[in-house]
């Protein structure tokens, strides 16, 4: 059985690899039959031209492994190219960072290029994008770890490394919002974290907790009292404040009020929630913890209108907070008692409320009109669901703003001269002693 040369030279190289591998062996045989016997030669000639022609063969067979092991190297190169493709597509979580910029770490970056104090245009339209990206990447479980899950992370971490290394000056404070309502407050001499929760979303929160000189939670619920916060803030030696209301535990697990319950310090404790660290203050008292003066107020935590909701049995207050020469006030979830707290002497530098729409914070301000910098908070709250997007966005927390300061709207149009802040997650606001 003969090989022809030239058919083989001319051959696609995959054909040409197939025709060598599986006729040379064949060749040989004729080749050598040939040496042993010049009469089958069959116009080969002689023994050199046999021998020749072998090598030829052989040559073009070694040519032809070669170029197939090309053509395989470029396909494997195009397959790993689209399957890089896909992984960026997916941003899948074995993908190192460095590799990719995700829409999480470009909307970071421009979280950092436009800081509270950017020009109103650039600041709204930062804003407002923000809002769609929460809209638009909203988790549909927080199971799963997703593009806003992931810039809460890059947040709280970016914050947690300020927090750490920031340098505050004698009449200076710094504040740092954390999430939902939580805020983290630097002055000289102490590090205080309020409503610091939300580990069920960012993990890296817990280590916000041990930051902390003091701890206030306003009331027990999972968006606003995190065990894994509470005992790092313990393990740091931090003090935990909570509002030493009578309390009991009801059928579904809640702590709910009741005049003849057990103080809150009591059942928090028996949850073993770091009950070493836990100091009660009495509705409407005051304490003081590590330099800080801290009163409480009673609120509820429902609706003026809707008494009877589900959370109106929940013990809620607000939280006056004295540091360094400054005041801060923290509202919690809370709205309005019947019997409104008397604010009217207290000195109100930074007021945090609890943002609903343009009513509640006509209302804040009403309480407290002497207020220099206002906070709205509680918004893009992930645990809630999807529904609360309905009015927790900055999109309606602008209706309030005017150029910078908070604007009301209602009743007598007017601008009230406090300075309005909305915040995102891990941004910080610095104030100075005002006269």
């Amino acid at each position: 059985m003969m090989v022809n040369v030239d058919v083989v030279t001319r051959s696609p190289p995959f054909l040409r690899y197939m025709l060598t591998r599986r006729k040379s062996d064949a060749y040989a045989r004729d080749a050598l039959t040939s040496f042993m016997h010049p009469q089958k030669l069959n116009g080969l000639g002689t023994h050199r031209q046999v021998h020749e022609a072998h090598q030829k063969i052989g040559t073009y067979r070694s040519v032809a492994v070669m170029e197939l092991n090309r053509y395989h190297l470029i396909l494997v190169s195009v397959a790993l190219i689209a399957a890089l493709g896909v992984v960026i597509w997916l941003k899948m979580p074995f993908l190192p960072e460095q590799l990719i910029e995700s829409p999480a770490d470009a909307l970071d970056e421009r979280i950092v290029k436009t800081p509270p104090g950017s020009s109103p245009e650039s600041r709204r339209d930062l804003l407002l994008d923000f809002d769609d990206f929460v809209s638009k990447n909203f988790p549909m479980t927080l199971v799963i770890q997703g593009t806003v899950v992931n810039l809460i992370e890059l947040r709280t971490r970016r914050a947690i490394e300020e927090i750490h290394s920031a340098s505050v000056q004698e009449g200076s404070m710094r504040v740092w919002y954390i999430y939902n309502m939580g805020v983290v407050i630097k002055t000289t001499n102490a590090i205080v974290g309020i409503d610091v929760a939300g580990t069920y979303v960012a993990p890296s929160i817990a280590d916000v907790g041990g930051l902390l000189d003091v701890l206030i939670v306003t009331h027990p619920h999972g968006d606003h009292l995190d065990a894994k916060v509470t005992a790092a803030a313990e393990k740091a030696g931090a003090k935990i404040v909570v509002a030493d209301e009578r309390v009991r535990v009801d059928s579904s697990g809640n702590i709910v009020r009741d005049p003849g319950g057990v103080s809150m310090v009591q059942a928090l404790a028996g949850s073993a929630l770091a009950a070493q660290a836990l100091v009660g203050v009495e509705l409407g008292g005051t304490i003081e913890v590590k330099g800080v003066r801290i009163t409480a107020y009673p609120a509820e935590h429902s609706y003026p209108n809707r008494p009877d909701d589900d959370f109106s049995a929940t013990p809620t207050g607000w939280f006056y907070i004295e540091a360094s020469g400054f005041g801060i006030l923290h509202t919690g979830d809370g709205f309005f008692s019947d019997a409104k707290p008397d604010l009217s002497s207290k000195r109100v530098d930074l007021y945090l409320i609890h943002y609903v729409d343009e009513i509640c914070a006509e209302d804040y301000y009403e309480l407290a009109p002497q207020s220099h910098v206002m906070v709205p908070l509680h918004l893009h709250e992930l645990g809630h669901g999807r529904e609360i997007l309905d009015y927790a966005m900055f999109s309606n927390a602008l209706g309030q703003e005017r150029d910078g300061d908070l604007w009301l709207s209602h009743m007598t149009p007017q601008d009230t001269g406090i300075r309005y802040v909305p915040l995102v997650w891990g941004e910080s606001v610095e104030m100075s002693i005002s006269p």
